[in-house]
């Protein structure tokens, strides 16, 4: 008896019983037990072949023997033999067509096959020379080939007996097979993409390129997105065949990433996790932390330690979603890491599930968390290398070192008549082509045209607002002036640019919203000058330029020169000030080290008996905390000031706190907080010791009478310090 005689003799009669049983008609919410579909609307399978067998009986023929039985080829266990089938139908218990990628197999529905049986060298795919069999089946598994680059793409199935390529549906399967057909050569072309450009890490631009650049006029950017579910799963179920070779999945590129977040791809079975949703517990409202920025934050930690709640420095063990697939399935126990558990002999040192198990949420958690965590370089900074020219350059014979104006052509070939003709002059406004493809043209005022081995502008650029600290948050048309200068060819000047300096009214907070020039890609103004190093905002200042010179190049030299130490009649200079010798001045704590340090008045190694003082433990904590207190500037005397080798030689007489003589810490609450203490400690220190001076000088008078109090006379007259003459130290 045939397996088609033994489950059922005809769907629609056994619809028909099943109507009378029940004494009702069907409705249109009446739906199948095997594949879900409604009765009215599911296809039936009807066109059985004629002559048909079944398939263990099929297999035995010897039109489908490839071997002559001479050949000396071995099987290893498991092998299972390559057939084709054409004209085929797949269908449930019920004979309701059936689709292939719906998830029937995963739900263990049984699905059987129907068609004509050919050998695998066979590539006819009309049913004659065929083998027409029913109910073969059920079909374990379908899987997808053919990524060699050629043309068509292999859709296959695999039985208890073999395994078929799938050739040509039939007439009355093959609606419902185009739709697999379609994502199936969708797939195809994503994974060469991804195979061919592994090394380069492709984003999804360049995907989205690939796909609209193709000649198959079915791929295209709507067709990508409504089908990333089905795209997403089997790269997955690409990356577990894989197995040991797979170090880098492919689920992880970045174009793939983008593709998943955009359509809001789910890896987790949606059955399953609505009955996770439901048995959630409730958990109660929690209050939420301190919010502090960084500065607030580290001065907190260093007064009051131990008293802001931090997060583990060891993030939190991430643990499989549980509800995919690869989750519940269980541990093949070949790969590297199955051999390493302890259940199948190993060590347990690895501690990594199998790579079969790899979860796929899991997987694209990690990159994102990664991706967050990488340190991306800010906007603010300017780009290296040349910018790349597009324009062609016009010359009237031999250019000069400088000159006034300059001729050139846009969107021109070679030395044809086509292009825009620009004429540019020192003191326009210019936008540059990006030294990267991903930037915005850069805005530019021209300052010097000179000729080096080819035409070059030395030109002054500007900030946009999103460049600054200010973010997407800033004015579009707004532009910021910065200290930087830049020799470009004149070839990578792309247009021009229309910029106004508009100064800031006396009443310019009468004027918040309106909008001061009509909008436009390329009209900007400029108000204020921008410090990409502090972040900070100045009022721009007008700077003279000449025809062979720059004066934002000259003002940063002038800049370098305040920043280096020079000395001049027995006096230095630096930073706008003039240090000589009998100034004081604050310098940092790591300057000079005392030979007696400040000593802590308690001792954490100091053990209690806790039932006879339980208290103790709140007296340790809070004078322990003095321990991560910043030490204090150190306050020294320049005594002499001479020009060496190494740059400017200074002696510095350092003060001495109460703290630092042996009267320790008592002393210095007996004493008064601005005293200090002359000192016989006299150090030499070159140009770097100019770093670490913070404060301006003062003007001192020294005494050196024995105890008496000499007030050291401060430009403040608010603030006067106290000097003691001590001889011992």
């Amino acid at each position: 008896m045939s397996l088609r005689k033994r489950f059922r003799e005809s769907p629609a009669q056994e619809t028909g019983d099943n109507t009378k049983k029940h004494k009702r008609t069907s409705t249109h919410s009446d739906k199948c037990k095997f594949c879900a579909q409604t009765l009215n609307q599911a296809v039936v399978y009807t066109n059985f072949p004629d002559d048909y067998a079944e398939e263990s009986v099929a297999l035995t023929s010897e039109r489908l023997n490839v071997y002559n039985g001479t050949e000396n080829i071995s099987f290893e266990e498991g092998d299972l033999p390559s057939h084709k089938i054409t004209c085929f139908s797949i269908y449930d218990l019920n004979d309701h067509l059936c689709p292939l990628d719906t998830g029937l197999l995963q739900k263990e529905v049984y699905l059987h096959i129907g068609g004509y049986i050919k050998p695998i060298f066979d590539d006819d795919p009309s049913p004659e020379n065929g083998i027409a069999t029913l109910d073969m089946g059920p079909i374990h598994e379908w899987f997808i080939a053919g990524f060699d680059g050629g043309e068509k793409v292999l859709l296959g199935i695999i039985t208890n007996y073999a395994q078929y390529v799938l050739m040509e549906p039939s007439l009355e399967y093959a609606p419902i097979f185009k739709s697999l057909q379609e994502k199936t050569v969708l797939f195809k072309f994503v994974i060469e993409f991804l195979l061919s450009n592994f090394s380069r890490a492709p984003s999804y631009e360049e995907l989205l390129a690939a796909v609209e650049n193709s000649d198959n006029p079915l791929l295209t950017e709507e067709f990508l997105l409504q089908n990333a579910q089905f795209v997403c799963d089997q790269i997955h179920s690409f990356d577990l065949d894989a197995g040991d070779n797979n170090d880098m999945p492919l689920l992880t590129m970045p174009c793939v990433r983008t593709l998943a977040s955009l359509a809001g791809v789910s890896f987790r079975k949606r059955q399953l996790m609505r009955n996770l949703l439901g048995n959630q517990r409730r958990t109660k409202l929690q209050l939420s932390k301190a919010t502090a920025t960084p500065l607030v934050r580290q001065l907190f930690e260093q007064l009051f330690p131990n008293q802001i709640q931090t997060e583990n420095c060891q993030s939190p063990k991430k643990t499989r979603c549980g509800i995919c697939d690869t989750c519940r399935s269980p541990d093949c126990g070949q790969c590297v890491y199955c051999k390493d558990m302890v259940k199948f002999g190993g060590d347990g040192n690895m501690k990594q599930p199998c790579k079969l198990r790899r979860c796929p949420n899991l997987v694209v958690q990690e990159l994102d968390e990664s991706d967050d965590e990488t340190v991306v370089t800010p906007a603010r900074g300017r780009e290296d290398g040349r910018r790349p020219g597009v324009s062609r350059v016009l010359s009237d014979g031999p250019l000069q070192n400088f000159r006034e104006s300059i001729d050139i052509v846009l969107g021109g070939v070679n030395d044809d008549d086509t292009g825009i003709l620009l004429n540019i002059k020192t003191g326009d406004f210019v936008q540059l082509s990006p030294k990267s493809a991903t930037k915005p043209n850069t805005i530019a005022r021209v300052v010097n045209i000179y000729t080096a081995t080819e035409p070059m502008v030395h030109v002054y650029l500007f900030y946009r607002g999103n460049e600054t600290i200010l973010g997407e948050v800033a004015n579009p048309q707004e532009l910021f002036a910065s200290n930087e200068c830049e020799d470009c060819p004149v070839a990578a000047i792309v247009g021009q640019a229309k910029v106004v300096y508009k100064a800031t009214p006396d009443n310019w907070a009468d004027l918040g919203g309106i909008e001061c020039l009509p909008s436009g890609d390329d009209r900007f103004f400029y108000a204020k000058q921008y410090d990409s190093e502090t972040a900070t905002f100045t009022d721009y200042v007008k700077v003279r330029n000449e025809l062979d010179s720059c004066g934002h190049c000259r003002l940063n030299e002038e800049r370098k020169k305040i920043e280096t130490p020079t000395f001049k009649d027995n006096k230095v200079q630096w930073r706008n000030e003039f240090y000589e010798a009998g100034n004081s001045v604050f310098l940092d704590p790591s300057v000079y080290q005392f030979p007696i340090p400040v000593e802590c008045t308690f001792d954490d190694a100091k053990e209690m008996n806790e039932s006879k003082y339980p208290e103790y433990y709140r007296k340790r904590e809070a004078n322990a905390s003095c321990k991560k207190m910043p030490q204090p500037f150190c306050i020294g005397l320049i005594e002499t000031l001479c020009d060496g080798p190494a740059g400017v030689l200074m002696a510095i007489r350092v003060f001495f706190r109460p703290e630092n003589t042996k009267g320790g810490s008592m002393l210095s609450y007996q004493s008064d907080i601005n005293l200090l203490f002359w000192s016989t400690k006299c150090k030499y220190y070159t140009n770097a010791i100019f770093f670490l001076i913070i404060s301006e000088s003062y003007k001192t008078i020294v005494s050196i009478d024995l105890f008496q109090t000499v007030p050291i006379n401060c430009p403040n007259t608010s603030s006067v310090i106290n000097c003691q003459l001590i001889f011992q130290l």
